[in-house]
């Protein structure tokens, strides 16, 4: 396979993720698109689990990550546009638990 090939593959990645997860309603196949829009830091411990309407629920480990996350949800929901397109994540939720 061509480099040029496996370059047109990754793009279409994310859309691929992004219906998917629309689908089903499940937020893990949005997993790596998650973990690269947002870091490290905060993939360790928030988790996508749901996708439905346009909101993500994450999943955190404590009411403190829920707040810290809200507080950045603007920035957030503007990375992951950037990765999976306009209008599949418009606003986050928050749920204890990961």
């Amino acid at each position: 396979m061509a480099k040029r090939e496996f370059t047109a593959l990754k793009q279409l990645l994310p859309s691929l993720l992004a219906k998917l997860a629309k689908e089903s309603g499940s937020a893990r196949a949005l997993l790596p698109i998650w973990e690269e829009a947002v870091g490290p830091q905060i993939a360790r411990l928030a988790r996508p689990v749901t996708l439905e309407n346009g909101q993500l629920l994450i999943g955190v480990p404590s009411a403190v990550w829920a707040r810290d996350l809200q507080q950045r949800e603007a920035e957030l929901v503007t990375r992951l546009s950037e990765k999976l397109g306009s209008g599949v994540v418009t606003r986050l939720a928050f749920r204890l638990g990961t």
